[in-house]
This record gives structure tokens, C-alpha cells and sequence, in this order.
């Protein structure tokens, strides 16, 4: 019987993961940005190139082994659609409790710079984290030139399909 609860618990759970759905308009939240030049600035996070008619969008922890498997395809879709569509990883790792700073996420991006070529968002104090709320990692959002769930991803490794799947939309397919 508490086996049946706990199932009953996590499938309600995974189902109310995500906050904005498809077709839903997301609201834009102000976040201090990692620039690839190391520089940090507080901007909107959906802000980019006016140019993009697309923004995917995930939030990730450093710690988390998911997280870390998407970020070679993240790159990857990132390099191949550079300039077309807005790519943001969101760090929500907790800030270090002795200086306050996000040293988690910044120590991350340094070990991995060559493949994270774009801005990465600091959310260490997790204002985007529970305006979206987020309540897996990773979660990956797809959205169009007006801020609208197009595509949403979540609490998995982006597997072929997925890949295939967020190609199609930035494609127009």
C-alpha cells in the first residue's frame, strides 16, 4: 500500500512539472547573465538577438547527471543555429553560503567553456526557478518570437527524437 501512494505521489508530481504549457505565453524575468567573455550583467532572460524567431530555454544544475548530458547537444544545436535562435542554459545551483556567489555554476562554466559558447543564466537565488516552477532538472523550453510554449522538455536526457523533434520546430517543419 505505501508503495502504491508513492507511485501515486510521483505520477502526480511528473505531471504538474511544468508551469507554462504549450501554447501558453511565458513571462520574461530578470537575471544576472554569464557572458562567454566571463562578464556578468543583469538582463531579461528572454532577451537576444531581435533577430531569433526561436529561444530554447534550459534550466540545469551542475550536479545533475542529466543536466550534464544534454550540454554536448545543447552545444551542439546551439553552433549549428547560432544567430537564428536564443540558447540559455539557467544555472539554478544554490549560491556558496561563505561569499554568496554562484561558485558552482561559475567553476561548471569554466570547466566547460569551449562547448558553452552563449550566455548562461545565474539563477542562484532562484526567482526564474520558482517563477517557472521548476521542479525537475533538466527542464528545456522551446519558444516562438512571441514568448509562447512551443516545445517543453523535461527530467530527460535530449534523446534522438527529441533532438529531431526541437530541429523540426526551429526549421518550420
Amino acid at each position: 500500500m505505501k508503495h502504491f501512494f508513492l507511485a501515486i505521489v510521483l505520477t502526480v508530481a511528473s505531471a504538474t512539472a511544468f508551469a507554462y504549457n504549450v501554447g501558453e505565453t511565458v513571462q520574461d524575468i530578470a537575471i544576472p547573465h554569464l557572458s562567454t567573455t566571463g562578464a556578468i550583467t543583469t538582463k531579461n532572460l528572454l532577451s537576444g538577438e531581435s533577430s531569433t524567431q526561436f529561444k530554447v530555454i534550459e534550466f540545469f544544475l551542475t550536479t545533475c547527471p542529466l543536466c550534464n548530458a544534454n550540454r554536448p547537444i545543447f552545444s551542439r544545436l546551439n553552433q549549428e543555429f547560432q544567430g537564428k535562435v536564443l540558447f540559455k542554459l539557467v544555472g539554478i545551483d544554490r549560491p556558496n553560503r561563505r561569499t554568496g556567489r554562484p561558485d558552482a555554476i561559475l567553476n561548471y562554466v569554466s570547466a566547460h567553456s569551449r562547448e558553452l559558447q552563449f550566455e548562461i543564466g545565474l539563477d542562484h537565488d532562484r526567482a526564474a526557478y520558482n517563477l517557472y516552477d521548476i521542479t525537475e532538472t533538466p527542464t528545456l523550453y522551446v519558444l516562438n518570437a512571441n514568448n509562447e510554449v512551443v516545445y517543453k522538455h523535461g527530467h530527460q536526457v535530449i534523446n534522438a527524437r527529441a533532438e529531431a523533434e526541437i530541429r523540426s520546430i526551429i526549421q518550420g517543419k
